[in-house]
């Protein structure tokens, strides 16, 4: 969802105030993630921590779609 609005809002934005709002909206909130990762790495994990694990976990879906539709994608579970 996050990749589709990314690409559909700077399409939109120019035919609708509504769409300029959430443009903007999603920028601060992708540049928010950023800065929770540079948090993250710097070991200051508490800031925009919310904002980061959406966009990783939004990241990670992607990956794995597009693992399964190339046929890479193998998923086995084991008991530990």
């Amino acid at each position: 969802m996050q990749a589709a609005a990314a690409i559909a809002n700077p399409l939109l934005a120019n035919h609708h105030p509504f769409y300029a709002v959430l443009l903007t909206w999603h920028a601060a909130f992708d540049v928010s993630a950023l800065i929770g990762w540079c948090f993250q790495q710097a070991g200051h994990s508490v800031q925009f921590r919310t904002q980061l694990m959406f966009v990783a976990l939004n990241a990670t879906t992607v990956a794995a779609l597009w693992d399964a539709v190339r046929g890479r994608f193998r998923a086995t579970w084991q008991k530990n």
